[in-house]
């Protein structure tokens, strides 16, 4: 029963009749502008990025997780020569065979991302914001500092209608014309729609031909009816896979009991049953996230609630 009432509800059918304060409504940002989104390249730095991977980072002791970013692939050792560069001497394999040895590393590589943006209608809902207005926010700066190390830049923009695909690229230009159009769309975005069925496995399926090797691949999305947890466990596979989920305390308790809801063009009273059943598959939905990636990617769950947006956007820990 709840499986099936959880097909009816994923895609947020319909709209919860609740009563909510005026003041509070005005303030939740509706659509992002081009401005915003380009002001945002100067809160993004290259630590930046860092500092997100640690604030996702499983906190299990004896676990290692490298950091995302530039490197240096290594080649080879060979005996020291006057003018190799002292700082990649190999002091072990020195010590080891008795003269100087110092490493080889291929040329440094550019790591490349692709983030997917969800920008669904359906993510406009929300009690305390609007969804699509941080998935937004959050991966222009995401792309901001991804630029600012000079990696590889791809981005898949999700909505309603159909994908659009940016391929990889490392120049600002590029990335400033992509937020124009993500600005543009929020601008023109309809009142919420359901999710087109089995809008998660189109997705995934065009995606996965246009991954090269070792992408950092970032999901930016409420993960609303998404049941495509095959396909993402091949993604988790293949590449480093980011989970990026947004939630909205309606995503875990409904409106007050009492209230009305619509689904599929009828009207039924709220009732603790359903309620508890929703909740539990947000549960399920968030438990199943966290273990697609585990030992394999990280997890961050952002709050449009404020204290958790301030996280979410500074990734700074806020004291509650």
């Amino acid at each position: 029963m709840m499986a099936a009432f959880w097909r009816r509800w994923a895609n947020r059918l319909a709209a919860v009749r609740h009563a909510q304060d005026a003041t509070e409504t005005d303030q939740i940002a509706l659509s992002v502008t081009l401005e915003e989104l380009l002001a945002l390249r100067y809160a993004a730095t290259d630590p930046w990025l860092h500092q997100l991977a640690l604030a996702s980072r499983p906190q299990a002791q004896g676990t290692h997780y490298p950091l995302p970013g530039r490197g240096l692939d290594f080649k080879e050792h060979r005996p020291y020569h006057a003018g190799d560069d002292l700082r990649h001497l190999d002091w072990k394999v020195t010590a080891r065979r008795g003269q100087p040895y110092t490493r080889l590393y291929h040329q440094e590589r550019q790591t490349p991302w692709v983030l997917v943006l969800d920008q669904s209608s359906a993510m406009q809902f929300g009690q305390r914001g609007n969804k699509a207005v941080i998935a937004a926010r959050l991966a222009a700066q995401m792309g901001w500092a991804i630029l600012a190390q000079q990696d590889q830049l791809a981005l898949w923009i999700e909505t309603d209608q159909q994908g659009y695909w940016q391929a990889q690229h490392h120049q600002r230009r590029h990335w400033m014309h992509t937020l124009a159009f993500i600005a543009q769309h929020q601008q023109q975005m309809g009142p919420l729609q359901p999710r087109p069925p089995q809008q998660w496995d189109q997705l995934l399926t065009q995606l996965r031909p246009r991954l090269p090797r070792h992408t950092q691949l970032v999901l930016i999305s409420d993960f609303q009816g998404c049941e495509s947890w095959s396909a993402l466990q091949d993604l988790a596979q293949h590449t480093h896979l980011w989970l990026i989920h947004l939630t909205d305390p309606l995503d875990i308790d409904l409106a007050q009991e009492g209230a009305w809801i619509s689904t599929d063009e009828q009207e039924q009273p709220l009732t603790p049953s359903l309620r508890q059943a929703w909740q539990q598959a947000f549960i399920q939905r968030q438990q199943a996230l966290q273990q697609l990636v585990q030992g394999r990617g990280r997890y961050l769950a952002c709050s449009t609630e404020s204290e958790t947006y301030q996280f979410t956007t500074g990734f700074r820990r806020t004291k509650r």
